[in-house]
């Protein structure tokens, strides 16, 4: 079924709708023998009308799946647990506040980010100078699953205004979303679509000003959401959040789950729709109903509605199970939990990663944690650029994670006269793109930065370190270096790149010898150094994770406060954004594999090799730097 496509049955054209029935002939015939071929007329005639107000209006008349309705309750205030499935609350609870905080946990294709757009939206309508923040993963995913949907739930008269006067401003399209990523309503409502991009390079952007709702979703940094919730409830607003626990949860949603109350039960089951009522009841068992699905429920039964065991008494989580959602596709979904073809008889038992791939892709219900390899990296270790001692002060050491088919992921860290050390540079940084991105396996999914640029050659890469470094083009096209650029003490390399043959056509040559050849233009003139690289330490992913704790841990204890004498020796600049992410995310489940194993690679090597401040004329470098 195509949504909005006319088809033709019996004597009248039927607008496909996914929240009405499509008659066929049989039941024309049996509803026309009922009430006449007038009565076929009317509701041919009432269904397109409400049909239309869907497609004009959704804010006001478009059709809300069922659990929306206990998220509503929530945040009224007014929820009473075992109104939509069975009660599990605690004898004599009630609602004491309204909620300020909850998250979506929703199975794939659950529609939670066009039920955040639809809240924001309605947020902003209901009254003057209101204030919409909307995160999101990154622009792409901002412009197609929030910006695009919240077009939507604007009014229709509002839609075809670009600007009107000096404040109202509704410029969108659906390749680049709305301009300047904002909105600005009549009434001087407000709405901002942010990325996570944005705020780990700049983290003071969610400090400043007052939100009356704030939406995130899937791996919105927890840091962040802390500094939010202060601005968005200072003003009495509320966070509302969506996740699909695919890969496991992090710390984020486990605020909203562990040590939490489940309040309300559902079975697992179909749902049945009938849409001449527009109403719906439980179907066929998808999961056993005599099988403990979930520590704390009846058998045969997930959670709806779980309380935090913080947020005193106002921060909830509840689940959207895919079954709801009468625009996706729940059938192919059903089926690809391997569960599809049990549904048509008694299940059987399951269990193991079975089960929880069932819960996750259907319920929305996290079944285990993605335990971060580096637990103790917190934002004690992040420092702005201008906290960064003078690069001339530092013993510089470079780390390079060379790949045939994709780019090089590069990283400078110094060492001070003290012993402590400064991650100040990467490549590719958040201006060339995301290394990685949150996705459906626990170090997340390949991203931009990883391909930006097309293929580079060696010559490439000498350029490209030597400006990053500060170095350019000077007279008669030779490279010189800068008043600001660095001195880098020692190069390693990944040992099996630098230890890698590359054919050529005399003999075959190493990484190694390509980077050191001083880069020619095309008489064979020499134009730049080549790089002095030698190869690193060779360090699996168990032991990377030991090295790269070491420093994390060295110099301070976690556990008490940070002082002169207990703090990290180990610190990295905020625009290493990519290794920033990778640090947050990685756990080294997908091996190596793994979106964002590059920039840890470069830690692990750099970390077990031991770098170290050398003073000035002091001998130690295997690596010099540059040979014309």
């Amino acid at each position: 079924m195509i949504a909005g496509q006319k088809v033709k049955v019996g004597a009248w054209e039927w607008t496909e709708w996914p929240t009405f029935l499509t008659p066929t002939d049989a039941w024309l015939k049996a509803y026309g023998d009922r009430h006449g071929g007038r009565g076929i007329d009317n509701y041919h005639q009432e269904r397109e009308r409400r049909i239309a107000l869907e497609q004009h209006e959704p804010l006001m008349y478009g059709w809300e799946q069922p659990p929306v309705a206990v998220v509503r309750a929530l945040l009224e205030g007014s929820y009473q647990p075992g109104g939509f499935g069975v009660s599990q609350a605690p004898a004599g609870w009630r609602q004491m506040r309204p909620a300020n905080d909850v998250v979506m946990l929703g199975g794939n294709g659950s529609g939670k980010s066009d039920i955040q757009a639809k809240f924001g939206v309605a947020t902003l309508m209901g009254g003057p100078k209101r204030e919409w923040r909307a995160f999101s993963q990154n622009e792409a995913t901002s412009i197609r699953y929030i910006q695009t949907p919240a077009f939507k739930y604007l009014p229709h008269g509002l839609r075809g205004i670009k600007k009107r006067g000096i404040t109202t401003k509704i410029s969108f399209s659906e390749a680049t979303g709305f301009s300047e990523s904002i909105f600005i309503l009549p009434n001087h409502g407000a709405a901002l679509f942010p990325t996570y991009k944005s705020y780990e390079q700049d983290r003071k952007s969610v400090e400043g000003g007052e939100a009356d709702i704030a939406t995130w979703d899937e791996e919105a940094p927890a840091d962040m959401l802390r500094t939010l919730r202060f601005r968005v409830h200072k003003k009495g607003g509320f966070l509302l959040g969506g996740f699909t626990p695919v890969g496991g949860y992090t710390e984020t949603v486990g605020e909203y789950i562990e040590a939490g109350t489940i309040l309300e039960v559902i079975p697992a089951r179909l749902v049945v729709w009938d849409w001449n009522l527009r109403t719906w009841s439980w179907g066929d068992w998808l999961l056993p109903p005599d099988q403990e699905l979930v520590k704390g429920c009846p058998r045969g039964h997930v959670p709806l509605v779980i309380q935090s065991g913080a947020g005193n008494g106002r921060r909830f989580g509840v689940t959207l199970p895919t079954m709801f959602n009468p625009y996706t596709n729940v059938e192919a979904i059903v089926d690809s939990t391997a569960i599809g073809a049990e549904r048509r008889g008694a299940p059987q038992s399951i269990q193991g990663e079975k089960l929880a791939f069932a819960l996750e892709r259907l319920w929305g219900w996290p079944t285990k944690l993605a335990k971060k390899a580096f637990p103790n990296f917190g934002q004690m270790h992040i420092v702005s650029p201008d906290r960064i001692p003078p690069l001339n002060t530092l013993t510089i050491w470079m780390w390079a994670d060379p790949h045939g088919d994709r780019n090089w992921f590069m990283n400078w860290t110094g060492v001070d006269v003290e012993g402590t050390k400064w991650t100040f540079a990467e490549w590719p940084d958040g201006d060339v793109g995301e290394w990685a991105l949150p996705g459906n396996k626990a170090d997340g999914k390949i991203g931009p930065a990883q391909s930006a640029g097309g293929g580079r050659a060696f010559d490439d890469y000498k350029r490209l370190i030597l400006e990053i470094e500060g170095w350019h083009p000077g007279g008669e096209g030779l490279w010189v270096r800068g008043e600001k650029a660095w001195k880098v003490f020692d190069r390693q390399m990944d040992p099996r790149p630098a230890g890698t043959d590359v054919p050529s056509n005399k003999d075959a040559r190493t990484y190694l010898d390509y980077m050191l050849d001083p880069v020619t233009d095309h008489l064979g003139k020499k134009t730049a150094p080549g790089l002095d690289f030698r190869a690193g330490v060779d360090c699996g992913i168990e032991e990377g994770k030991g090295w790269i704790n070491n420093w994390i841990n060295e110099g301070w204890d976690p556990h008490q406060p940070i002082t002169p004498m207990n703090k990290p020796r180990w610190y990295i600049s905020e625009r290493c954004v990519n290794t920033l992410w990778a640090l947050r995310t990685y756990t080294g489940v997908d091996g190596l594999k793994g979106a964002c194993k590059d920039p840890i690679d470069c830690l692990k090597g750099l970390s077990k090799s031991g770098i170290r401040h050398v003073p000035a004329g002091m001998l130690g470098s295997v690596g010099r730097g540059h040979s014309y």
